[in-house]
């Protein structure tokens, strides 16, 4: 009795022990199988799903304003292609004071006409003397109002006392000592009293509402500074900022995370900073550059405020289709950055 009790033990032992081996040899093989199974499918549907959403673009940080101060005292603020910010009020308006204020009016990519004339209302609404819409009439952007007059209606029922002046593509003129000429679209080169020169979004090669014989870069002699807002290309791209960069070697001003892309790419000095930076004669960082070289802008005081827009840049060898909304043939690549 013993004998078969022993028996039937042993027997036991083996069956269990053979199962046993079999799961140690075909359960992590199973294991392994079902994850390369799984693996496939999130692969397959990654492939899938890619050809859906944009490619190639490189978080640029925040998009920004700026407020320029001239040696003269007068200040402009310039948002860039924003939309609306209570900060306009506290921060700009509050707080800075402009003089001058360029407001983005036409709808989709940044405030419309109405929410433009509210911003208005709310930046230094007895002090300031001047208002001047840009980004609009764009032929790089066809869906962008036109012309002003709705601005210029809206902004009529506020009562505020400053003076609306209209530009166009190419237009020169003087304001409060400052000279101004609109490039185009959202770009203008600024002429300080003290003879400095500076460029907000200084795209010309890409964008289409730039006049022809504005593209020449050589014609302008000297520009010390560029302030950029965004990475989009219709502001500021590699190419462009290389060929300043060759002629005049200015100092560019930009969001931290564009200016630490650009610096591979740019060589000039770049300064990347964070809004709420305040940069003037005695905060100029002489680690970046030599005084002498950029003696004009010492006198300047520049604010980065805050810009609400989307912002990204393409990386190296990567090109942004259009597709047509932006005046380009469907389907045609503009390199930023080659």
């Amino acid at each position: 009795m013993n004998q078969k009790i022993c028996a039937v033990g042993l027997i036991v032992v083996l069956v269990i022990s053979a199962v046993a081996l079999y799961l140690a040899i075909t359960g992590p093989n199973k294991l392994i199988t079902a994850q390369e199974e799984v693996t496939e499918r999130i692969d397959s549907q990654i492939q899938e799903l890619l050809p859906r959403v944009p490619r190639g673009y490189a978080y640029a940080g925040l998009a920004v304003g700026y407020v320029i101060e001239f040696e003269n005292g007068v200040r402009f603020f310039f948002p860039g292609g924003s939309g609306f910010s209570y900060d306009y009020k506290v921060l700009v308006g509050d707080f800075l004071k402009p003089d001058v204020s360029f407001l983005p009016i036409g709808n989709y990519y940044t405030m419309d006409a109405e929410v433009a004339a509210y911003s208005a209302s709310m930046i230094n609404p007895e002090g300031t003397k001047y208002i001047i819409p840009t980004h609009y009439g764009s032929s790089s952007c066809p869906m962008v109002d036109k012309n002003p007059v709705k601005f210029v209606q809206a902004l009529a029922q506020y009562n505020l006392p400053a003076e609306v002046v209209e530009f166009n593509e190419g237009d020169e003129k003087e304001i409060m000592g400052v000279k101004v000429l609109c490039m185009g679209h959202s770009n203008w080169l600024f002429e300080s009293p003290g003879g400095a020169r500076i460029i907000v979004d200084p795209a010309v090669q890409y964008n289409m509402s730039i006049p022809e014989e504005l593209k020449d870069l050589t014609q302008y002699k000297k520009v010390d500074l560029l302030l950029l807002t965004q990475a989009h290309f219709d502001h500021s791209s590699v190419q462009d900022l290389q060929r300043w960069a060759k002629l005049y070697r200015p100092m560019i001003i930009c969001p931290y995370e564009l200016g630490i892309y650009l610096k591979e790419y740019v060589d000039t000095p770049i300064l990347a900073v964070n809004i709420g930076a305040n940069i003037g004669k005695e905060s100029w960082p002489r680690t970046v550059f030599e005084p002498e070289d950029y003696k004009d802008i010492e006198n300047l005081r520049i604010w980065m405020v805050s810009g609400i827009h989307s912002t990204s840049i393409t990386p190296a060898g990567q090109a942004v289709s259009v597709s047509g909304q932006y005046g380009g043939a469907p389907g045609k690549g503009y390199m930023l950055n080659e």
